[in-house]
């Protein structure tokens, strides 16, 4: 999401995932990867990747690559480590809604606004955020009493981190996000979302409430995990966060991620 922006609701092993597999999924027959997802991959130096049991489950696994090149395969940066999306699951997120089978099935859920559900896909990471900015870092939004994010679908603001006292107010809600206790660090998603679509808002990775306890549709871990992420990310626009459960991510989209062995 962009300033004014868009909201901020891995591996002693994937679950079930063989990076081997993975990896050679092409040279096996492997579809290629959306055209949506290779846009936003190809600058990417840093990735991260989640994943759920189903596309119901708020539990997940998250996990953290790296590499130097575009032409390189992802090296892993991170163990396995425990993390909770949206209390229903994922749908897919609303650019790739229209995307064909095999990426998406007919019956898998859409991403709608208040429906509990992370944005399934791969998007750009956003700007860190947090209660006070460490002093090394230009990039960091310090939340105030009046950086709001719109969760309106009439607002013209509509999925979108701003200072509620630099425009005129044309929403009836929106989170104040400086007296929510669990964004005291966090990173915005940079969610492409969709007003008249009602495609969700707000999407964000903070603090969990509890290791079993969803989020109303961001991306949470512990708070010790969080801080780790937020130091190891070097450069948010080059970094991407996919959103995918199991089945979706070493299968139809496996293309999409050349890891290594």
């Amino acid at each position: 999401m962009r300033f004014l922006l868009a909201a901020f609701c891995l591996i002693s092993h994937l679950p079930n995932i063989s990076l081997a597999a993975t990896t050679q999924g092409l040279a096996r027959g492997q579809v290629a990867c959306p055209r949506s997802a290779v846009e936003i991959l190809k600058n990417t130096r840093q990735l991260i990747v989640v994943s759920t049991k189903t596309w119901d489950t708020a539990t997940a696994q998250m996990s953290w690559w790296q590499r130097r090149s575009a032409s390189d395969k992802w090296q892993p940066a991170s163990d396995s480590l425990a993390a909770v999306v949206g209390r229903s699951g994922l749908a897919w997120g609303y650019d790739s809604v229209k995307l064909p089978s095999p990426w998406r099935k007919a019956h898998e859920p859409v991403k709608i606004e208040g429906d509990g559900r992370t944005p399934a896909g791969i998007h750009r990471l956003g700007r860190p955020f947090g209660f006070s900015a460490p002093l090394e870092r230009g990039d960091f939004l310090v939340l105030t009493p009046d950086t709001v994010c719109v969760d309106d679908p009439l607002s013209r603001f509509y999925n979108l981190v701003i200072n509620s006292s630099k425009v005129k107010r044309d929403w009836q809600s929106a989170e104040i996000m400086r007296e929510i206790e669990l964004y005291k660090i966090g990173f915005i998603v940079d969610y492409h979302s969709s007003a008249s679509k009602r495609a969700g808002s707000c999407i964000f990775i903070h603090i969990w409430g509890a290791p079993d306890q969803g989020t109303a549709g961001c991306l949470a871990a512990s708070e010790e995990i969080v801080g780790r992420l937020q130091a190891w990310v070097k450069d948010p626009s080059r970094v991407a966060i996919a959103f995918l459960p199991e089945e979706s991510l070493t299968n139809a989209w496996a293309g999409c991620f050349q890891f290594a062995n």
